[in-house]
Order: structure tokens, then C-alpha cells, then sequence
């Protein structure tokens, strides 16, 4: 991790220098330090410590005791200059807060970065593509508008099939593996049987599946036609279990 303080680069600092690892033997801490960071300057605005006091507690081995009870205090620091923190993947610098608490009595101190909030509507989806595994960044250059198109090319049915894919998901996103094994079923099937297939499907539920359309191409179910259902008869009663007077023992009204 490489920290960046105020906008100081040490990795500039470094290059400026020439200073490259390994560092050679004679280098020290000091030396290191002079070269990235310069000689410390003190503000002479400060107050100038009671040099005869340093003298008298060096002296007498005098020391100033405060008293601190322990739990009963602890001082944080939550402010200054942002740290930074240099992504090992994309190498970009990652701007962190830095949160700083101390226990007076023990002298544990507690120190977390933070990353820079992303802001959104609640259960947003968000991601950075860098981060993403090299699988999953082909999905990355896909969206819904381009799906839908590719299907409207294929037929009516197809593009309502990928239109109902795609809401029936949470997150968007979560829709595209589905879709492209879909639309790809064209190359292996033609486009007019998966545009059939589609239009078979949706005939049985609103939502089809990729794992039905598939299975409809693969029993070639989409080539098979259903035959219209027989006109009925106008001669014969629209109710077959009607058996008429004459069953009865009755007569009909010319006799």
C-alpha cells in the first residue's frame, strides 16, 4: 500500500530522486527519509517549550502524570487531508478516510480506512468494470437496448420474449447471460424456427424460459402445426347431454 498525504506523491518523489528498490546497503531510514520528504522545517509561530523546566524534569527525572480512567474517554480524529490508497489492479489511487481513535489510559489506538461513498437509489446496482473477473466484463458492454434490437431483427416473438426476460429480473444486468444464450439459439437452430419457438412458447406462458424454448427447438415441437378445432354443427344442440321430448315420453308441439 502506498499512502498518498496532501497530494504527495512519494513514487514521484521517488523518480525525481532516482531512489530504486532494491535500495542500496548504505541507505538508512534517515537518509530515506531526507530524500523523499526533505529536512523537517518547524514553524516559528509555535510556542517555544519551557526550556528550563526540560532541564529541571531531565535533571530530577520529573514526569507529568495525567490521570485517565479507564473507558471513560476516548479521543478521535476524523478530519485533515484524505489518504490514498493505490488499486493494485487498475493503478489508479483510491482517495480513503481515514477514522483515528485512541484510549488515553491503555494507549490502544483503533485506526480504519474508509472508501469513498457511492451514491444511487437504495439496492442499486453498482460496480466498477476493472474489478470485475474477465468473464464478466464481456457483459459489461451489453445493455437491454441492445438485446431488444437484435431480437426485433429476429421477429415479434423473439423481442417480446428477451422484452419479458429481461423485467422479470431484479437487476437488469442479471437478465443479459439469459438473453445471449437465447439469442444465440438462432445460429444453432436458424432465425425463423427460434422466432416459432418463441411464439409457441409465449402461447403457454407469458414469461418463457430459455430452458422451454430450447426444449420446444430440440423436440422441433415449433414445426408442428396445431389443426383448427371443427366448426360445430348448427343442426345439433350446443349441449350434447340434451335428449329431447321424445326421450321423456313427451310429443312435440305438431303432433
Amino acid at each position: 500500500m502506498i499512502v498518498n498525504y496532501g497530494g504527495f506523491d512519494p513514487q514521484v518523489r521517488a523518480k525525481k530522486e532516482n531512489i530504486r528498490w532494491p535500495l542500496p546497503e548504505d541507505m538508512t531510514d534517515r537518509i530515506l527519509e531526507q530524500a523523499l520528504f526533505g529536512k523537517r522545517i518547524f514553524s516559528q509561530d509555535r510556542k517555544m517549550p519551557d526550556f528550563e523546566y526540560q532541564e529541571f524534569a531531565a535533571k530530577n527525572k520529573a514526569t507529568l502524570r495525567i490521570e485517565h480512567k479507564p473507558g471513560e474517554r476516548m479521543e478521535v480524529d476524523w478530519a485533515g487531508n484524505r489518504a490514498g490508497l493505490i488499486d493494485n489492479i487498475t493503478g489508479k489511487p483510491i482517495p480513503v478516510y481515514v477514522f483515528v481513535a485512541a484510549l488515553p489510559c491503555s494507549g490502544y489506538v483503533y485506526a480504519q480506512g474508509f472508501l469513498e461513498r457511492l451514491y444511487g437509489r437504495p439496492s442499486q446496482y453498482s460496480t466498477v468494470i476493472e474489478y470485475m473477473p474477465e468473464k464478466h466484463r464481456r457483459y459489461a458492454e451489453w445493455n437491454a437496448q441492445r438485446f431488444i434490437r437484435w431480437a426485433s431483427e429476429i421477429g415479434p416473438s423473439t423481442e417480446q420474449t428477451v422484452n419479458a426476460v429481461i423485467a422479470s429480473r431484479k437487476v437488469e444486468q442479471q437478465s443479459y447471460k439469459t438473453c445471449l444464450a437465447l439469442l444465440k439459439l438462432a445460429d444453432s437452430y436458424s432465425v425463423a424456427r427460434l422466432e416459432a419457438a418463441c411464439a409457441k412458447a409465449l402461447a403457454y406462458a407469458r414469461v418463457s424460459s430459455f430452458k422451454s424454448i430450447r426444449a420446444i427447438l430440440k423436440t422441433e415441437s415449433d414445426r408442428q402445426t396445431t389443426a383448427p378445432l371443427p366448426a360445430p354443427d348448427e343442426s345439433s344442440s350446443s349441449f350434447a347431454c340434451t335428449r329431447g321430448a321424445a326421450y321423456y315420453g313427451g310429443s312435440n308441439d305438431g303432433e
